[in-house]
């Protein structure tokens, strides 16, 4: 079986000689979209979503995808497909194969802007027939990524990000079972709507990801306002992610997460919705996030000439502390204030303006820091902030 470096390769030159202007993975970065699908009578058939006719292809010839066994017993109800998606700040062109054995049932090329619409293209019905699947995905700058889209009833569709890394994840929802991927446990209902067995309409969203090479045991616990509320055991597969029904808000939500002999546990307090992704593998269990995660401080005074200040705290204790005086209109950079990713504690501080005039005040948000951002406070009447990229 040649190696996907090689298969994009071939893909490449191939649609150099049949689509002017594009090779594969980059060139004159035309965004061109190439589907695959190999029937299950070894014929090939080549589909395009462009809406023009592909390589080798006969126009208006019937898509062969989804992929599907002639026994309809073994295709799961909802074929699944993918999801590819920048989430970084810079423009991506980048290929993404789906194959099983030397079979390659899709291929896709195409450009990723870092906002807007064209930053995330959607995939469905790729594969109904039952089975583990090896998604590949390249960008034009070298970067690469290996995951599996699993057809099992279970798995919702694989998930794409593209970055200076690349990465293939694939969520299954526990609420609190999932079918094979959970081992069993205890869970409660609480809060209304009834937790967990549907999701309030915003508050808290917790997943944990299998970032390891191997299936390995992960226990989730979640306690609220002081009740354990689930208490679960789960086998992930690789890349496979766990998701929970949200938390509603203005709850005080502690999570532990055990896997490999690590225990992380961490805590979410707020008002508004917080994403808080966890990953294990085997060196334990940490925050889900890229290597470049931290952010810079922008601290924008609205008001009048007053003291501000902020202060990070992770797991207690002190990551980063900043002052000053600030005139009416400024705004003060602290570059590299979050000092790497994790669960932070801001405590912000406004105080008066120095001349008898204007009341102090505080206040304190959660900070789930997993790539590089801006944490920018915003001070006015009050004082607030927001994680911006």
């Amino acid at each position: 079986m040649p190696t996907r470096r090689r298969l994009l390769a071939a893909l490449a030159a191939a649609g150099s000689a049949g689509v002017a202007g594009c090779d594969g993975l980059g060139g004159g970065r035309a965004t061109t979209r190439r589907t695959t699908a190999e029937p299950t009578d070894g014929g090939v058939e080549t589909g395009s979503e462009t809406g023009g006719p592909s390589v080798g292809a006969v126009p208006d010839e019937e898509s062969s995808l989804p992929y599907r066994a002639d026994d309809d017993a073994e295709n799961v109800e909802r074929p699944l497909g993918l999801v590819v998606r920048n989430v970084g700040s810079e423009t991506r062109f980048a290929t993404v194969v789906v194959s099983r054995g030397a079979k390659t049932l899709f291929v896709d090329s195409a450009e990723y802007a870092p906002e807007g619409t064209d930053r995330t293209r959607r995939y469905p019905s790729v594969v109904a027939r039952r089975g583990v699947y090896d998604v590949f995905a390249e960008t034009a700058d070298g970067a690469t990524g290996r995951g599996t889209l699993r057809v099992d009833g279970v798995h919702a569709d694989a998930t794409v990000e593209l970055d200076g890394e690349v990465r293939v994840r694939q969520a299954v929802r526990c609420a609190p079972d999932c079918g094979p991927v959970s081992v069993g446990g205890d869970a409660r209902p609480f809060g209304n709507p009834r937790w967990p067995e549907v999701d309030a309409w915003a508050g808290y969203g917790v997943t944990v990801a299998n970032a390891g090479a191997e299936q390995r045991e992960v226990r989730v616990e979640f306690e609220i306002d002081g009740r354990t509320a689930l208490d679960y055991r789960y086998r992930p597969p690789p890349g496979s992610v766990l998701t929970f029904p949200t938390v509603p808000p203005l709850r005080r939500l502690r999570v532990a997460v055990e896997a490999a002999g690590d225990r992380w546990s961490g805590r979410v307090d707020e008002d508004r919705n917080v994403a808080l992704p966890l990953a294990a593998d085997a060196d334990g269990v940490r925050i889900d996030a890229w290597p470049d995660a931290g952010a810079d401080l922008r601290f924008r005074n609205e008001g009048g000439r007053r003291v501000a200040g902020v202060v990070l705290r992770r797991d207690g204790e002190r990551a980063a502390a900043w002052s000053s005086d600030l005139s009416p209109g400024e705004t003060a950079t602290v570059d590299g204030f979050v000092p790497g990713p994790g669960l932070y504690r801001a405590e912000m501080s406004l105080g008066g303006d120095g001349e008898g005039s204007g009341e102090s005040v505080t206040n304190v948000r959660t900070l789930v820091v997993t790539r590089r951002s801006t944490l920018l406070v915003r001070a006015r009447e009050g004082i607030d902030a927001f994680l911006v990229r």
